[in-house]
């Protein structure tokens, strides 16, 4: 059941595992070190990406915010964060718009679900190096 704020509970999985884990196209010698590849630059590049989002919202550079949204929301669906990469969408598409109520009003939720996503793919990472 989701808490009240209608946020995921954190013990239901925001990722598709077969995205990436049981992903039979991840298949071959070098299957484990794209999937750690795939994974680091996740990790590296998402955080930096929110922060490009949130200073183009404060500086009002709209191509930045949709710009950073899209590659959230593309990152994310090629991890198997679906529910991450819908938020990034509205994100993007409001940007678009240029609505900074609609952005400031749903960045809240987004950032709460990079963090548990983020929380899901280090987990993903240690299960990685362990294949």
């Amino acid at each position: 059941m989701a808490p009240a704020t209608g946020l995921p509970a954190a013990r239901f999985s925001l990722i598709d595992r077969q995205a990436l884990i049981d992903n039979p196209d991840f298949s071959g010698p070098a299957s484990d070190d794209l999937r750690r590849r795939v994974i680091r630059l996740y990790l590296i590049e998402t955080p930096r990406q929110v922060d490009a989002l949130i200073a183009g919202l404060a500086s009002g550079d709209w191509p930045v915010v949709v710009r950073a949204a899209h590659t959230i929301k593309s990152s994310s669906a090629t991890i198997g964060a679906a529910g991450l990469a819908a938020k990034a969408l509205a994100i993007e598409t409001s940007a678009r718009r240029q609505d900074t109520d609609d952005v400031n009003r749903q960045l809240p939720e987004f950032q709460h679900y990079v963090a548990l996503v983020r929380q899901e793919v280090e987990a993903l990472e240690d299960a990685v190096s362990r294949l």
